[in-house]
C-alpha cells in the first residue's frame, strides 16, 4: 500500500466526521434561528415563555455532538472506499439522527437544569440535520469519487485467470 493511498484513507473518513459535526452544530443554530428569529415562524408558533439565550443551545450542541458522532461510527458511517448514494445514506442518516435525537431528549429530561429546552427546537433539529447531514454527505462522497477518478488512493491489482470469467 502506498503511503498516498494510506493517508486517503486516513482523510477521507476525518473529513467525513469533521462535515457531519459541522452540520450537526450548523442544524443546532439553525434551529435555534428558526424558532426564536425568523419572523414568519412566530406566526405560526408564537414564542410564549420568552426567548432563551442561544449559548444554552451551542453548549448542549457540543455534548451532543460527539454522541451523535459515536452513533453514525456504530453504524458504519464512517468506512473507507465507500461505493454508495446520498439516497442509500440518506436511510441510514434518518435513524442514526433519529437514536442521536433519542439520547439528546433523554439528557435533556435527565439533566433537567434552569434552561427552558423548545420542544419545538427539538423537531427543528431532526429535520435540519437529517437536511444537512446529507448535504454534506453528497459533497463528500463527491469530492472522494472525484479523488478516485483521478486515481488518488487506489491500489493497483492484477487479476489472474484462464477464461474469460
Amino acid at each position: 500500500m502506498s503511503n498516498k493511498s494510506s493517508k486517503i484513507e486516513l482523510y477521507i473518513p476525518l473529513l467525513t466526521i469533521c462535515v457531519d459535526a459541522i452540520a450537526i452544530f450548523a442544524a443546532f443554530l439553525f434551529s435555534y434561528y428558526i424558532r426564536f428569529d425568523f419572523a414568519p415562524f412566530a406566526k405560526f408558533f408564537p414564542v410564549t415563555k420568552g426567548v432563551p439565550e442561544p449559548v444554552g443551545y451551542i453548549e448542549f450542541a457540543l455534548i451532543i455532538i460527539p454522541i451523535w458522532l459515536l452513533v453514525f461510527h456504530s453504524r458504519k458511517m464512517y468506512r473507507i472506499r465507500r461505493n454508495v448514494f446520498v439516497l442509500d445514506e440518506l436511510f441510514v442518516i434518518i435513524k442514526c439522527v433519529t437514536i442521536g435525537m433519542l439520547f439528546a431528549m433523554g439528557l435533556v429530561f435527565l439533566l433537567k437544569g434552569d434552561f427552558p429546552y423548545s420542544r419545538l427546537v427539538f423537531a427543528l433539529i431532526w429535520i435540519n440535520s437529517i437536511i444537512l447531514i446529507t448535504i454534506g454527505r453528497y459533497f463528500t462522497l463527491k469530492f472522494e469519487k472525484n479523488l478516485y477518478n483521478k486515481g488518488v488512493g487506489l491500489n493497483k491489482a492484477a487479476i489472474l485467470g484462464t477464461n474469460e470469467m
